[in-house]
């Protein structure tokens, strides 16, 4: 298979099944140092390719090419392309990551790759985010996120070229190079985030009842019901570290909240039948939705 490159980085490996054998006769007759048959096959193949190639050997390549000397098999490997970037969703109804059930026809993650894939010609992508926002809420915050393309033909792109490309429904910065590392590190943070919903009420209230909310501090939640079918059951605690509101009319206002990560927003407003204590509705004695919800800071730092 032809792959095309306009620069890149290749490595070998080699599967060799008489490894074994090999130490056992440096034992048998009292070799201390040598160095092994695979280190001098790989360093041999290593300066061939190179020359043939025209490309540079690294411990950490684009590409492995790995021979099998116990069928005489020779298979190449293409590493990913990771991306890092900060992405904000300016739409609703749009998922972060594509559905395989094609309920929703695209998805930021599709937004944001296809100007990349047209360009690498990769076989396909993955977008790991920091987190992620409702298909219904729009995330003004900037999220940061690596974009993984899998089996590119070409490595070497423009990234600001490129983000110029991407659908203005979804916009996109500070794209880099970035590495499977960087993927685990935004995996693991824990962020807090500001969000911004508007609330309406199922009956009139009047400015003075939103000061009840500031007793919202420490949250008890359990998994939200319509989050049931894909999460455990089970109850987690969060802290909410700022909370501001105001008033717009006797049935509607607008709440800003900044929460430790994991809480669930709209549960906090609705009370989702007593699985978030305490919550909006509860203490304003009304029942009362999140009609709008925005993610308007997430704290990196």
């Amino acid at each position: 298979k032809k792959y095309e490159f306009n620069t890149f980085l290749v490595g070998t490996k080699l599967s060799f099944d008489l490894i074994e054998k090999e130490e056992n006769l440096w034992e048998r007759v009292g070799i201390d140092y040598c160095e092994p048959l695979k280190a001098e096959i790989n360093r041999e193949v290593g300066k061939i390719l190179e020359k043939k190639l025209k490309a540079k050997f690294s411990a950490k390549p684009d590409v492995n090419i790995i021979f099998d000397l116990s069928d005489n098999s020779v298979n190449v490997e293409v590493n990913p392309l990771f991306m890092y970037g900060e992405y904000q969703k300016l739409v609703r109804g749009i998922p972060q990551t594509k559905w395989p059930s094609g309920k929703y026809k695209t998805s930021v993650e599709q937004i944001i790759a296809k100007p990349f894939m047209a360009v690498t010609k990769g076989k396909g992508h993955k977008l790991h985010g920091m987190g992620r926002e409702d298909i219904d809420a729009r995330c003004l915050a900037w999220r940061p996120f690596v974009l993984e393309i899998i089996k590119p033909a070409k490595r070497n792109v423009n990234f600001q070229r490129l983000a110029k490309k991407i659908d203005s429904r979804v916009r996109v910065r500070k794209l880099r190079l970035s590495g499977i590392a960087e993927v685990r590190e935004i995996k693991e943070m824990r962020a807090d985030k500001t969000y911004r919903a508007t609330v309406v009420c199922g009956r009139d209230i009047a400015k003075k009842d939103l000061n009840a909310l500031r007793v919202l501090k420490e949250i008890k939640q359990k998994t939200p019901q319509r989050v049931l079918h894909r999460r455990a059951d089970r109850f987690r605690h969060r802290k909410i570290k700022q909370i501001k509101f105001r008033y717009l009319g006797s049935k509607k206002f607008l709440l800003e909240v900044r929460a430790e990560a994991g809480l669930y927003i709209k549960e906090l407003v609705s009370g989702d039948d007593g699985r978030t204590q305490p919550n909006v509705s509860m203490l304003l004695g009304a029942q009362c939705r999140c009609r709008e919800l925005d993610v308007i800071k997430i704290h990196t730092k």
